[in-house]
C-alpha cells in the first residue's frame, strides 16, 4: 500500500506484520501520474486475468530486477516485455508474497521503484 501523507509504500509479510520501506523503495511519482502504471498485483493462475506484470507505455529495452524479502534478486531481464509471471530466472513459481522491484526506462536515467504482490 502507497501512503500518501509520507510517500512509503507500507506492507503486509505473510505473518500480517506491517513494514515501512522508508530506507529501501523511494517511488517515483510518474508510477501514479498515467506515464507508466506499475500493477502492485498479478494472480499467475492462468485464468487470463492479471497473470503477468504489465507496464503501460514501457519502452523497448527497458530493465527490470525482482527482490524477494532479503533483498535477493529473483527475476532480472534487461529488454523487459511485460512477461513476468511470478516466476524465477529458472522459470520457477515464486511463493506468494510481496516482492520488490526496480524498474530502469530505456533511454533515460529513470528509475521506478515499487513492489508487487503475487497472489495465488
Amino acid at each position: 500500500m502507497y501512503c500518501l501523507t509520507c510517500s512509503h509504500i507500507l506492507g503486509l509479510d505473510s505473518c500480517g506484520t506491517a513494514s515501512d520501506s522508508v530506507n529501501f523503495i523511494r517511488l517515483n511519482d510518474e508510477v501514479y501520474s498515467g506515464k507508466y502504471f506499475v500493477p502492485n498485483v498479478i494472480t499467475p493462475n492462468n485464468d487470463g486475468k492479471n497473470d503477468y506484470l504489465i507496464i503501460d507505455n514501457l519502452p523497448s529495452g527497458s530493465e527490470i530486477i525482482i527482490f524477494n524479502r532479503i533483498g535477493n534478486t529473483v527475476y532480472r531481464n534487461k529488454d523487459y516485455q511485460n512477461e513476468w509471471n511470478g516466476t524465477d530466472n529458472n522459470g520457477e513459481p515464486l511463493r506468494y508474497g510481496t516482492y520488490w522491484y526496480i524498474l530502469k526506462i530505456a533511454g533515460s536515467n529513470e528509475e521506478i521503484k515499487g513492489n508487487v504482490f503475487i497472489k495465488k
